[in-house]
């Protein structure tokens, strides 16, 4: 995907069958989530879900402050890190223990703080998963550092397999929270058994000092942004759960990862695939400003339309798949997409700043956003509920993204703002005429036949005005699209 134009064509031909595994495998894995959403939210009741999801932020808690950033470090890494491996196993695997250590004998203290007694178990068996992560074969950095993403689709995709056919299996039978923790507790295990059957490497225990320092430097601030990032995206999650409750909490959640799953995605694809790439021609500004382009357009092409998707359809499919109550996280859905949005661009420059070794702008910047969501999110949160939670979380995004592409591209890169404006103008007035055909069906009863002639006239919108659009700025977005098919040829 990345730099259509000037890369070396091997260097492009690997980063394109990367993206594409990448992109099967995030489509199935939103297939597949979106179907097991649907499902639970259709037999457990809210506090129940709301139980589990309160256990998965607390265990995710001490799992992100103790991220050691070292797989980034060794994929930015352009020298041979063959040396680096088994001591950089045996950090991952020491803090694998650690997460499972700390979680197993705080679980009390975590319930008590959310007023939860049920939350004890669920966390210590949640705990379970990141013991068995610490095993992961680390030889599975070379899928990502070498763009083999085909072998990294093999295994995340049979682990989501596996993930969802005894989730649902269980949850048809057990209807309870169980069901749920064991489909989390099957997709650690089968992801560990995987690394081995798929890579040669055979770690071993082996802590080297100089080689430990020269990954956690590279790696702080991977790990600070980590836990900004965690806080900007479940500091809302723990605030709404302690201030509304569990029920708020589950519906809450649901809108999140709904309205997030495409955007974030295809942002999680363009994150994996981007950052390898950009790193191995971090020494040339021209080429990296060339690649940050092509890619910023043609992430926000696709994202843009997701949204609008989800937007205009959110409420019909609460309506048609799940129970009325269900119908409380239709508006915070619809909101929730918009930071979607935003989030497919954001990742762009989390790849390119960690490609130039500059993770510390990130970090910074993150730290501004949590703090414009701490003071937002408490006012409106008590005025409008969840709805206002959803407002505060897209109002710091919206404000902080152009800062971050500032820093990105102009400040790191030495390119001109105006030539990102122009890269997203289309997708974004196509965004906003596709979202307007909400206005076009009022108060109409939910049926197949509705959502797809939303779909279609959305669908319309979009591609119309886009084009359009294009056109008349002169942008590259039918440029890019047209190299893209050509080199796939």
């Amino acid at each position: 995907m990345v730099n259509f134009l000037i890369m070396g064509q091997s260097l492009y031909k690997r980063t394109l069958d990367s993206g594409i595994w990448n992109f099967i495998l995030r489509a199935s894995k939103i297939l597949m989530n979106f179907v097991k959403l649907i499902i639970i939210a259709r037999i457990l009741p809210p506090d129940e879900i709301g139980l589990f999801g309160a256990a998965l932020l607390a265990v995710s808690i001490i799992e992100t402050f103790s991220q050691t950033g070292i797989s980034a470090a060794l994929i930015q890494k352009k020298e041979d890190i063959s040396d680096f491996l088994d001591t950089a196993w045996s950090v991952l695997l020491l803090r694998g223990i650690l997460i499972f250590a700390v979680c197993f004998f705080f679980a009390p203290a975590a319930s008590a703080f959310l007023g939860e007694k049920g939350l004890t178990p669920v966390i210590r068996v949640i705990s379970v998963s990141f013991l068995i992560a610490g095993f992961n074969n680390i030889g599975m950095v070379y899928f990502e550092k070498e763009l083999k993403f085909q072998k990294k689709f093999a295994v995340n995709f049979i682990a989501n397999i596996f993930d969802f056919t005894v989730t649902v299996i269980l949850t048809l039978v057990w209807r309870n929270i169980a069901a749920l923790m064991a489909g989390y507790i099957v997709n650690a295990v089968v992801i560990m058994i995987l690394g081995y059957s798929l890579h040669p490497h055979r770690p071993r225990f082996s802590l080297n000092r100089e080689r430990t320092a020269e990954m956690f430097k590279f790696g702080k601030w991977i790990t600070l942004s980590s836990v900004l990032l965690f806080l900007i995206m479940h500091g809302d999650d723990i605030f709404v759960s302690k201030y509304l409750g569990l029920a708020m909490l589950a519906f809450y959640q649901f809108a999140y990862r709904v309205s997030n799953m495409p955007a974030t995605e295809i942002a999680a694809v363009v994150t994996q695939v981007s950052f390898p790439a950009f790193s191995l021609i971090q020494d040339d500004p021209v080429k990296l400003r060339t690649a940050f382009r092509q890619v910023l357009s043609l992430t926000a092409l696709v994202s843009f339309y997701l949204t609008a998707g989800i937007m205009v359809l959110a409420p019909d499919i609460i309506a048609y798949f799940l129970k009325p109550e269900w119908m409380a996280a239709a508006v915070p859905l619809q909101i929730l997409a918009v930071w979607g949005a935003v989030r497919s661009i954001a990742g762009i420059n989390t790849s390119v700043l960690n490609a130039v070794k500059r993770p510390d702008i990130i970090t910074k910047l993150s730290a501004v956003k949590l703090l414009i969501l701490a003071v937002l999110i408490f006012p409106l949160t008590k005025k409008w509920g969840i709805t206002g939670t959803s407002v505060a979380v897209v109002i710091s995004s919206v404000l902080i993204t152009p800062v971050t592409l500032l820093f990105s591209y102009k400040l790191s890169l030495k390119g001109r703002m105006r030539d990102i404006a122009l890269a997203c103008t289309p997708q974004l007035a196509g965004l906003l005429a596709a979202a307007s055909s909400i206005l076009i069906f009022r108060e109409k009863h939910v049926t197949v036949i509705l959502m797809i002639e939303k779909f279609l006239i959305l669908s319309v919108l979009y591609a119309a005005v886009l084009i359009s659009a294009d056109a008349i700025t002169g942008t590259p977005v039918r440029k890019s699209i047209a190299v893209v098919l050509r080199k796939a040829k």
